[in-house]
This record gives C-alpha cells, sequence and structure tokens, in this order.
C-alpha cells in the first residue's frame, strides 16, 4: 500500500514543484510573445528584460528543486525503501510516468491559452 509519507513527499510536493514550473515556463513564454520577441532564443530574451529574468530564474529554481525531490523520492521510496516489492513497484511507475503524463497535459493546455504569435498573419 502507499503510504502517507509517499502521499506527501511525491504526490502533494512534487505537485506543487510541477505546478510552480508550468506556471513560471507558461509566464515566461506568454511574456516572451506579448513583447514580440517570440523568435528570440529564451536566454538571450531573459538577458534583455528584468521580468524575464525574475522567471528564468524562477523557472530554474523550480526545475533544480523539482530535480532534487524527485531523485530523493527514488531512493527512499524505490531504492531504500522498507515496503513490500508491490508498494516499490507501484512508487518506481509513478515516480516514472507521472513527469510524463504532467508534460502530455501542460503541453496540450499551453495550446489552449498559449497567445498564438502568428495571430495575426495573413500569408
Amino acid at each position: 500500500m502507499i503510504t502517507n509519507a509517499f502521499v506527501k513527499l511525491c504526490v502533494f510536493r512534487l505537485g506543487l514543484i510541477y505546478c510552480a514550473l508550468a506556471a513560471s515556463v507558461f509566464y515566461f513564454v506568454q511574456h516572451k510573445i506579448a513583447s514580440e520577441f517570440w523568435w528570440m532564443n529564451g536566454l538571450v530574451f531573459a538577458l534583455s528584460d528584468a521580468k524575464a529574468a525574475v522567471l528564468l530564474l524562477a523557472i530554474f529554481a523550480s526545475l533544480f528543486v523539482g530535480l532534487y525531490y524527485w531523485v530523493n523520492s527514488y531512493k527512499q521510496f524505490v531504492l531504500k525503501s522498507e515496503l513490500s516489492i508491490t508498494s516499490r513497484l507501484y512508487s518506481l511507475c509513478y515516480l516514472s510516468l507521472a513527469p510524463v503524463a504532467a508534460a502530455l497535459l501542460t503541453s496540450e493546455i499551453y495550446q489552449i491559452f498559449l497567445i498564438s504569435p502568428f495571430a495575426g498573419y495573413q500569408p
């Protein structure tokens, strides 16, 4: 059975970190498109604007914090766990498949809500 510690540390904490990462990326890309610099490299754009720099720092911070907790969750619940093999397998499946499912869901949400840079373009 999945323990309360797994739900608290993996599902809730990693979910909040992923939501923060997705929101930061969404606002960064939205700001980039609204500034009419959609064609520019993200790093170069971040160095040209204070708001973009703060958003890029938020992206990197949430990415590295998320990776740290994700690796520690693998160690704690899969590799060094005293749980049964079935629970370890469930933990492994969740920790491996949840980021993929979240990325697919996030990309679909981005397709719906992001401003298209070619909205007014008529060939």
